[in-house]
């Protein structure tokens, strides 16, 4: 298809969105959750009595933004609380441990609960009353006994199914308030959306982009020392979750979860700017131990093959981020198992098909998988490791795209200007049902080309007649003819003040 106007663009666009029932964060309700008025009227409860609340959270960026917009609620209301944080070593969320160290009352878990069975057994043995808050399926065939549990996944029909744990502690958070406050929730609400959440469209779509807005008009502490910290005039999308996640994340992944808590908590700017520092020193420790594993994983690859699985002592945490970095780089999925456990992650790097597809096609030797269309937590058994490699391998080749992901059509290189960025920002933020547009650009003449080495792979720079640049990142080493026809994204960017624009390689298609 040829496109030679910017409203065939916006169509094309827009058909994405047609079936989105939900358009605005005041279409987003607590009573669309049919569990959640029985939580909140406990809570209310629970105040009158005088009872303590435990909030237990994780350690990602999800459940941690969710413990504090829930706490910020608990505390205008004056409800006595406390906050209880898992670390990666002894498990995810709520844990027997976690349980026998609360003394009593009312316990509520944020992003986490659905499938601890045995701790919420032991809480109800306790005498404990426990509210669980989640956004994840259930895995197995019993629900834990909890007074209530308020995941919009588990009921039939639900609207909200697929926003972050975080969207459902805001809710709860709402109710309690008796009302949504955009400006001081909405703003935290977007990074834990983009954080977690694969799908944005519905809901997901709606909060990322008021929550956006709301961020880049927060005076909260924390934002005011992520602005300063990171020299961020007016947030992006890409400023979430390439550089803000990372830092609330590394402090469970590296020390305690608290610390990140502590940080969207702090009261006053200079509070946050100290937090930061440490939070940052997490950070750059989390990413000195990725980059380690990363050129460990580049000596050991097999790239023969239509996917990359590599099998060794790889950590749940440390596996997601490398395999991403890997899948970028060698543009095919990639997938990182543990040898011990079985558990792994795979990864696409976002143009390359569905990996639910691929994982789809494999036999008894994948035990279990849970996650989208570019990325997925899996187990494989662990004596077949080498079986689901080559199963995998051959439903990646079975399922080859020949269009990336996203394909609109060739567009037309007269419209390819600077100021097309404001157009197609209109329709972010980009994830699996909205994935960023790609467009063909069929037998162009090359005018000159370059190879730049740098820290990855390389960099192969095309110049055509027009002057519009081109980059190929990670370039197989072949001879490129004077014409070239090749599937691109847009990478808009500003040098020395000049507004410019660059086509970025995803695939070239003939030589």
């Amino acid at each position: 298809m040829k496109i030679n106007s910017l409203s065939t663009i916006e169509s094309l666009l827009f058909k994405r969105f047609a079936n989105d029932k939900i358009k605005a964060v005041n279409g987003i309700l607590p009573g669309m959750i049919s569990s959640l008025q029985r939580a909140t009227d406990r809570i209310a409860e629970s105040k009158r009595n005088f009872e303590m609340i435990t909030v237990v959270g994780g350690y990602d960026a999800d459940s941690v933004i969710g413990c504090a917009i829930l706490c910020s609620a608990l505390e205008a209301s004056n409800i006595a609380h406390r906050t209880v944080f898992s670390d990666r070593l002894s498990g995810y969320g709520i844990t027997a441990p976690i349980v026998d160290a609360v003394e009593g009352g009312v316990v509520i878990t944020v992003a986490n609960g659905t499938n601890a069975l045995e701790a919420a057994k032991k809480a109800r043995d306790r005498g404990l009353t426990l509210i669980i808050t989640d956004n994840q399926p259930l895995r197995g065939d019993e629900l834990p006994p909890a007074f209530a549990i308020v995941n919009p996944e588990l009921q039939e029909g639900c609207e909200l199914k697929g926003i972050s744990g975080a969207s459902v502690a805001w809710l709860l958070a709402s109710a309690l308030r008796r009302g949504v406050d955009s400006q001081n929730d909405l703003d935290l609400l977007s990074i834990a959306t983009l954080s977690s959440v694969a799908d944005l469209s519905g809901a997901n779509r709606v909060l990322a982009r008021s929550g956006l807005g709301a961020l880049n008009n927060s005076k909260r502490a924390c934002v005011e020392a992520l602005r300063y910290s990171l020299d961020v005039k007016s947030f992006s999308y890409g400023d979430l979750t390439e550089r803000i996640t990372p830092i609330i994340n590394a402090a469970g992944r590296v020390a305690t979860a608290k610390a990140a808590f502590d940080f969207l908590r702090s009261n006053t700017i200079e509070q946050a700017l100290d937090r930061y520092i440490q939070l940052d020193a997490f950070a750059r420790e989390r990413k000195a131990v990725d980059d380690k594993r990363y050129e460990k994983a580049l000596t050991e690859i097999d790239n023969s093959h239509s996917a990359i699985v590599l099998s060794g002592d790889w950590h749940e945490e440390i596996s997601g981020s490398v395999a991403s970095k890997l899948a970028r780089r060698f543009r095919k999925p990639v997938v990182l198992i543990s040898s011990a456990s079985g558990v792994g992650k795979a990864q696409l790097d976002g143009h390359g098909g569905d990996l639910r597809a691929f994982l789809g096609e494999c036999g008894e030797e994948l035990v279990e998988y849970d996650g989208g269309k570019t990325a997925s937590t899996l187990k494989v058994r662990s004596d077949q490791i080498k079986h689901f490699e080559e199963n995998f391998s051959k439903a990646v080749s079975k399922y080859a795209l020949d269009e990336p992901d996203g394909y609109l059509g060739e567009l037309d290189l007269k419209l390819i200007t600077p100021e097309l960025k404001e157009f197609i920002e209109r329709f972010e933020p980009f994830a699996d049902n909205n994935p960023e547009p790609v467009f063909y650009a069929e037998d162009i003449q090359v005018r000159g080309s370059r190879f730049e080495e740098d820290e990855e792979a390389g960099r192969l720079e095309f110049i055509f007649p027009n002057g519009i640049e081109a980059e190929y990142c990670n370039p197989p080493k072949k001879d490129y003819k004077e014409h070239i026809s090749f599937y691109y994204t847009l990478k808009f960017y500003e040098d020395d003040g000049e507004k410019k624009v660059l086509l970025n390689i995803l695939k070239i298609k003939e030589f």
